[in-house]
């Protein structure tokens, strides 16, 4: 492995540092942003104390293995290789205290991204930004009950959306599964549709007939199942079906904030049935 390599240019990458006697009165926190004099674009947000602009300086002399460079340093050298320097704008001083500051920075990465070369999200995200239907959900959903109308099988999906061209149905492609701020009827459908270990056979015996789209713990949608597709070589199955949105079944199950659901801490068993049974498995996922 080739040990990194110094430029040979020592001039500052920045466009300044932060002398000692600044930083007394800058700090002891502060929020600052990198700029692009290129086009204006910030692409970096970071916290910092003393001359803590200066270490992106450091970065970004050392020329690293290909591959290995971080979306930053790359932009920083892309940026003097023409000739620039990268701007620094302090966007809060004078903080008092470290968690303060961290959540400013949290506070900006969330309005950035995707624009920006952060690697983390920062601290606090489940504090952080996401859309007002989904904080009254997470905090206006109510406890599912166990006394329900119909059995139903839950679905639960994971915290990214993943992009697809897979097709589910004879001549219909989706576009994509999982889970992402403000989804359309359609991609909702798309991800909890397919594909699951389950089988018709399982799903009859439990009497089921309805599908729950559950993320974070709270059930978001209620679909009836309509027919059954598959399996795959895999073994997994999927189904068409339609969204139900008023009803017994959807009242018990959703409502008008969700409702929540007693996962077992540590559960990662994407489906499992409602309402458990006394002699379900310790993999259920269920309490």
């Amino acid at each position: 492995m080739n040990e990194p390599t110094r430029a040979k240019d020592a001039a500052p990458l920045l466009s300044r540092r932060v002398p000692p006697e600044v930083a007394l009165h800058i700090g002891p926190y502060y929020v600052y942003v990198l700029i692009d004099p290129q086009d204006g674009q910030i692409f970096y947000v970071g916290k910092g104390t003393g001359d803590r602009p200066s270490s992106h300086d450091r970065e970004a002399r050392l020329t690293l293995e290909p591959g290995k460079s971080k979306k930053k340093t790359e932009r920083i050298q892309h940026i003097t290789a023409a000739g620039l320097k990268p701007l620094v704008d302090i966007v809060r001083h004078g903080i008092e205290t470290e968690a303060e500051a961290f959540q400013i920075e949290a506070a900006l990465i969330d309005c950035l991204r995707p624009s920006i070369t952060n690697i983390d999200d920062g601290h606090g995200t489940e504090a952080g930004r996401m859309p007002l239907e989904d904080l009254i959900t997470r905090y206006g959903a109510s406890n599912l009950s166990l006394e329900v109308p119909e059995a139903a099988l839950f679905i639960r999906l994971q915290n990214r959306w993943n992009l697809l061209h897979e097709e589910v149905e004879s001549g219909y492609f989706r576009k994509g599964s999982g889970w992402k701020p403000r989804l359309t009827d359609q991609e909702l459908y798309d991800s909890v549709q397919a594909w699951w270990a389950v089988s018709p056979t399982s799903a009859n015996r439990h009497g089921v007939k309805h599908a729950v789209a559950v993320f974070a713990g709270v059930n978001r949608a209620l679909y009836r199942i309509g027919d059954w597709l598959g399996p795959r070589t895999d073994g997994r199955w999927a189904f068409s079906g339609e969204r139900i949105t008023t009803g017994p079944v959807f009242d018990a199950y959703c409502g008008s904030l969700g409702k929540r659901v007693p996962f077992a801490h540590g559960a990662r068993n994407p489906t499992s049935y409602w309402p458990p049974k006394p002699n379900l498995p310790r993999d259920s996922g269920l309490i």
